[in-house]
């Protein structure tokens, strides 16, 4: 039977050894090809270690194409350097997909590893290229797709978005050993993350959302949730699940209709989700919140993003400081964890706007035992509406994928490409993203390695005293974190 490969390449962070995350992505674009026999082997790199030799073979067996998804940051020089490794032994086709070459195609596909590119969804698109391929068909046929023809660029018409979810396949969880992965052990575990919906009705200016997927939000139905749950449960004995959506709660009657039917079906499951929003807390009556923990709810992520509203204003956020305030309060009323995240470092961001933001999220875990807080330098990523603003400010966009690559780190980025931030004000936003992510004892259950959770237990005290005092000098830790992302991973 005909053969694809996909690869999901490293990362390059420590979230490739601490928390593995399931290849949804890839898992999606392989369902349907699945279905109609096609043979897919599914390379990650972050669990073979000995991914070149499991690719070799797989090249011998002239595979009809292989395929990455890549994001934007140093996940990029990994894809690169496999895409060199696999033209110095094969002329297979090479296909990208993802955020990535999907907000920046033209200057992607410039690269000489590269044949072509999936855009947007990549479910169809993929399924329909591959048939196409296999067939020796043009490819001006395919909607969705940029692709190298006589050393020029091409590109089909737009493909549409997939309007009623339910008709996609099953993934083919079978593929990979589900095993192999873990998002977060709300009850120890085993755990896996699962999706239930694609895009968001919100425009965030910050988001891909609004350019990869229209500013839509669209949604498998309850009760197919219902029985991919159930099949995961039962198949692979699992017992804690992590829904990825950008917005779990993107229909208010779609989400507590969903938390129901967890409860009718007597699921016992332990879940949690990052794609809520303050809005969705503030549509929930008290009765709403108890259905929830029923459900076995363990974990809400909020974007609060700012402690200015000025700032969440011009972040196009649609909520309030008092919401905020008000909905964490009945939220302390209840025992699931609640994690906060914010944003620090935009144009215009002062010292004073952004140590406004680090008060909020420290009150806002004073006032609830169960919450904590996580802040994040902004990064001005291709396809969001604050984009073009983050240039008018000083930034300089990369110019080809090795530039993109460098976009992993703070001080790395403003450096290269230009900032609006003193070489001061980079530090001290540097140094409060890494001590919200430790400073709060909340965090210790999603830290599996009993080593880490020892480290963890030992720095925190330090980490928290930095962060309430706001003291930032001779950050060591800091630098030492810098090593490791840059030498061992």
């Amino acid at each position: 039977m005909a053969r694809v490969v996909l690869i999901y390449p490293i990362g390059g962070s420590m979230l490739d050894v601490v928390s593995r995350r399931i290849p949804l992505g890839l898992l999606a674009v392989a369902a349907f090809l699945d279905k109609d026999g096609y043979d897919v082997k599914i390379i990650d790199q972050r669990v073979d270690k000995d991914w070149k030799k499991t690719l070799l073979n797989e090249l011998k067996l002239n595979p009809i194409c292989v395929g990455l998804s890549c994001s934007t940051g140093k996940q990029l020089i990994y894809a690169v350097e496999t895409c060199q490794f696999i033209k110095e032994n094969s002329t297979v086709p090479i296909v990208w997909g993802g955020v990535h070459p999907s907000t920046l195609p033209l200057e992607t596909l410039e690269n000489k590893y590269i044949d072509i590119l999936v855009i947007g969804e990549g479910d169809i698109t993929f399924y329909e290229l591959v048939k196409a391929l296999e067939k020796n068909k043009k490819l001006d046929s395919v909607k969705g797709i940029y692709y190298k023809q006589d050393s020029k660029i091409k590109k089909t018409a737009d493909r549409e978005l997939i309007e009623d979810l339910d008709t996609l396949p099953d993934l083919p969880f079978h593929l990979v050993n589900v095993h192999d992965y873990s998002s977060v052990d709300y009850t120890g575990g085993p755990s896996i993350d699962l999706i239930t919906s694609k895009g968001c009705p919100f425009r965030c200016g910050f988001c891909y959302n609004l350019y990869f997927n229209n500013g839509r939000w669209r949604a498998f139905s309850v009760e197919r949730t219902i029985k991919m749950i159930k099949f995961i449960v039962e198949k692979y004995k699992i017992k804690d699940i992590h829904f990825v959506d950008d917005n779990l709660g993107g229909s208010q009657k779609h989400f507590m209709d969903f938390v129901r039917a967890i409860i009718d079906n007597k699921l016992n499951i332990a879940w949690g989700t990052n794609g809520l929003r303050v809005n969705n807390v503030t549509s929930m009556s008290d009765e709403d919140l108890k259905l929830l923990e029923k459900s076995g709810c363990k974990e809400l992520g909020i974007g609060i993003e700012s402690g200015n509203q000025d700032f969440l204003n011009l972040m196009n956020k649609a909520i309030t400081l008092e919401q905020i305030m008000k909905q964490n309060k009945r939220l302390a009323g209840y025992t699931i964890n609640i994690k906060y995240t914010f944003i620090i470092g935009m144009p215009t961001e002062t010292k004073k706007d952004i140590d406004t933001t680090v008060k909020l999220a420290l009150d806002l875990a004073k006032e609830n035992p169960n919450a904590w807080t996580r802040i994040s330098p902004y990064m001005p990523f291709p396809g969001t509406e604050m984009y073009d603003f983050a240039i008018q400010h000083g930034f300089r966009p990369p110019k080809n994928l090795e530039g993109w690559a460098k976009f992993n780190s703070l001080d790395s980025w403003h450096n290269y490409f230009g900032s609006w931030m003193s070489k001061d004000m980079i530090d001290y936003t540097d140094s409060i993203a890494f001590l919200s992510s430790l400073y709060n004892k909340n965090i210790r259950y999603k830290i599996t390695s009993k080593t880490m959770r020892l480290l963890f237990d030992c720095y925190r005290p330090f980490a928290k005293f930095r962060l309430e005092k706001s003291f930032h000098k001779f950050p060591i830790e800091l630098q030492v974190n810098k090593f490791i992302e840059k030498t061992g991973f």
